[in-house]
């Protein structure tokens, strides 16, 4: 399958999903404020988020493209939330091992 979206667009939205994430909690009351939460709540959310995400994504019709746009808000949802979660509590960036070049 050929790529439908540029890495530049897939952030461009995670960033739209952050913006209305923001605009939601802006004025929220203190210690009510979704951005004050432990990182175990932030994994209760995104639990919660791809559950409903593998529902919406288990019943679309494939032929109905409104489905298909209803099932990747929820992907964008889900992503914006992990990244939620990482700007409060640290972004480790991924290692990547050495590659043995007698072994590959």
């Amino acid at each position: 399958m050929s790529k439908v979206a540029t890495r530049e667009e897939v952030y461009k939205a995670l960033d739209s999903e952050r913006e209305y994430q923001e605009n939601r909690w802006h004025g929220s009351a203190p210690g009510n404020d979704p951005r004050e939460h432990e990182l175990d709540a932030w994994i209760l959310y995104i639990y919660g988020y791809t559950q409903r995400l593998v529902e919406a994504g288990c019943t679309w019709d494939g032929l109905i493209p409104e489905e298909k746009t209803r099932v990747l808000n929820f992907v964008r949802k889900v992503g914006a939330l992990c990244v939620v979660a990482m700007e409060y509590h640290g972004a480790p960036l991924r290692v990547m091992p050495k590659r043995d070049p007698i072994s590959d």
